[in-house]
């Protein structure tokens, strides 16, 4: 499990019970023991909590995930709720994947 996805479990479910039952097989806790020796995480009364280094390491996880996928076209800024996907979504992934057969100036 990733260390970002460990991130976000602890700040939602700080109780080591709730994160046992939401990661598989209990995967998260090794991840959970680099998190607290790197000074992200610490465990506090039996619960565990996001330091403030933690807190922006996730922010910039998060703000980067967005970033990345608002430049393939997989999400939109916010707008008005219900409002339809980007048209243009599958054009820039399939600019983004490799074709073969065909030269670079075919892909402009």
């Amino acid at each position: 499990m990733s260390e970002a996805m460990v991130l976000f479990l602890v700040a939602r479910y700080p109780h080591p019970d709730a994160l046992a039952r939401r990661a598989p097989s209990a995967s998260c806790f090794p991840g959970l023991a680099r998190l607290q020796a790197a000074g992200l995480v610490a465990k506090r009364g039996g619960l565990y909590r996001l330091t403030r280094r933690g807190r922006s390491e996730l922010e910039l996880e998060r703000a980067l995930r967005l970033a990345v996928d608002r430049g393939f076209g997989l999400t939109r800024p916010p707008g008005p709720r219900g409002s339809a996907p980007d048209p243009r979504a599958a054009d820039v992934v399939e600019r983004a994947s490799p074709r073969l057969g065909r030269d670079e100036r075919d892909l402009s």
